[in-house]
C-alpha cells in the first residue's frame, strides 16, 4: 500500500510540473522551448522562444547577438535580435534555436490559425517605384524591386510612376505635372528624391534594401488588412480603345473609390539608367483613367455593405492600334482607396491582370 501510493504521488507530482514547463524542452544539448503553440493570424499575436542549456537561458539579452531561430521548412532565420514569431498566415511552423553555431537538438511546433478573422481577401499592396530614366541610382531600385520573391513578390503590386518631361515615351500627364511629382505633392513632400518608393499612398521610403522593402510590405499588410476584393472580367481592344471592366467586393462595409491603370513591361528605351544590357523597362505607368489615381476622391467615391459588389468600366483611347508587342506584355492594375482611421486617403489593395486575361476574386 505504501508503495502503490508512492509510485501515484510520483505520478502527480511529475504531472504538477510538466504541466508549468515550457514546450519543447528535452534533456542534452541546447533545447529551444516557446511559450505557446498557437497564435492568432493577425501578425501581432507572437510566440516567443528561448534557448536553454539544462535550466539555464542562454538566450538572454546579453547573448541575443549570438543568437537566432529559424524556421525549418524554409531554412529562414527571424530577424538578428528577435525572439518572437508573428504570421498573418495560417499554417504550422516548426523552428529550432541556434547559439554560437550550435543548433538545438529539439524543435517547436506553432500553430497559426484564423487568418479569415481579420482578412478575407488576399491582400497585395501597391508600390509606387518613383524614378526616372535619367537617374543614375535608380536602377538599384529597380534590382531590389526585382529582386522580390515568395511571399512579398506574391502580395505587392509595382507601379513605375517616371519623372519626365513632356514629348518622353514614359511621361504620364497627372494634374500638371509627371506621375512621380505628383505622388510626392500628394504626400505632402514638395523636394523629390530619386529613387523613392510609395508604399500604399502612405508612406515613402528611400531604401533599395530588399530586406527594407519586404518590411514595408509587411507592415503594410498588418497594419491595413484588405477590406474589399477585386476581380477583373475583361481587359481587351475595341478599336483604338483598350477597355477594362473590373468589380469590387466588400467584407467590411465602407466608403470606397477605384481607379484603373494601364502598365506594360519590357519597353525599350535608349539612353536611359537601367539594371539590365537591354535598355528595358518594366511597371512602366502607361496610362491612368481618371483623377483619383492616387487618392480617393468623394465624387467618383461607392458605398458598400458587407458583401456586397460594386463594377466599374475604363476605357483608355490612344491614337492609334497599339501595337502586338505592347498588348502583349500590357497589364490592366485597379486600385481600391479607401479612408483610413486617420482621414486619410490610402489604397486598401490592388490587382492586375494581363491583356486578354481574367482575374477573379482571390481569398485568403
Amino acid at each position: 500500500m505504501i508503495r502503490r501510493f508512492s509510485a501515484l504521488l510520483s505520478a502527480v507530482l511529475l504531472a504538477v510540473v510538466s504541466c508549468g514547463d515550457p514546450i519543447g524542452g528535452q534533456e542534452g544539448g541546447l533545447t529551444i522551448v516557446v511559450d505557446k503553440v498557437q497564435i492568432e493570424s493577425d501578425g501581432r499575436d507572437a510566440a516567443t522562444f528561448r534557448i536553454m542549456r539544462g535550466d539555464v537561458e542562454v538566450s538572454t539579452e546579453a547573448e541575443m547577438g549570438s543568437v537566432f531561430f529559424k524556421n525549418v521548412a524554409d531554412d529562414t532565420r527571424l530577424p538578428r535580435y528577435s525572439k518572437s514569431f508573428t504570421s498573418i498566415a495560417d499554417g504550422e511552423y516548426e523552428f529550432v534555436g541556434i547559439y554560437n553555431g550550435e543548433e538545438t537538438v529539439n524543435s517547436v511546433k506553432i500553430k497559426s490559425v484564423n487568418r479569415a478573422d481579420y482578412e478575407v481577401f488576399h491582400r497585395n499592396v501597391a508600390i509606387f517605384k518613383l524614378t526616372g530614366t535619367w537617374c543614375v541610382n535608380c536602377p538599384r531600385m529597380t534590382a531590389a524591386l526585382h529582386s522580390l520573391e515568395g511571399d512579398a513578390a506574391d502580395h505587392s503590386i509595382v507601379l513605375a510612376c517616371h519623372s519626365e518631361e513632356k514629348g518622353h515615351p514614359f511621361h504620364v500627364p497627372y494634374n500638371g505635372t509627371d506621375l512621380a511629382s505628383s505622388v510626392f505633392l500628394q504626400m505632402g513632400e514638395t523636394a523629390a528624391a530619386y529613387p523613392t518608393n510609395c508604399y500604399d499612398m502612405v508612406s515613402l521610403n528611400t531604401s533599395s534594401s530588399t530586406v527594407t522593402i519586404v518590411d514595408e510590405i509587411m507592415e503594410r499588410r498588418v497594419n491595413s488588412p484588405a477590406n474589399v476584393g477585386v476581380r477583373i472580367s475583361s481587359v481587351g481592344l475595341e478599336g483604338n480603345s483598350v477597355k477594362v471592366s473590373a468589380s469590387v467586393k466588400a467584407s467590411a462595409a465602407g466608403t470606397y473609390d477605384m481607379v484603373c491603370v494601364l502598365v506594360a513591361d519590357n519597353l525599350k528605351y535608349e539612353g536611359g539608367y537601367t539594371d539590365n544590357d537591354e535598355n528595358l523597362y518594366s511597371n512602366v505607368v502607361l496610362a491612368v483613367s481618371g483623377d483619383n489615381f492616387l487618392t480617393y476622391r468623394a465624387a467618383s467615391a461607392f458605398d458598400l455593405a458587407k458583401d456586397a459588389e460594386y463594377d466599374r468600366d475604363f476605357e483608355f483611347a490612344f491614337e492609334s492600334v497599339p501595337s502586338e508587342s505592347i498588348l502583349e506584355n500590357m497589364r490592366a492594375v485597379v486600385l481600391v482607396h479607401r479612408k483610413n482611421a486617420d482621414g486619410k486617403s490610402e489604397v486598401n489593395n490592388c490587382a492586375e491582370c494581363g491583356y486578354g486575361e481574367t482575374l477573379d476574386y482571390r481569398y485568403n
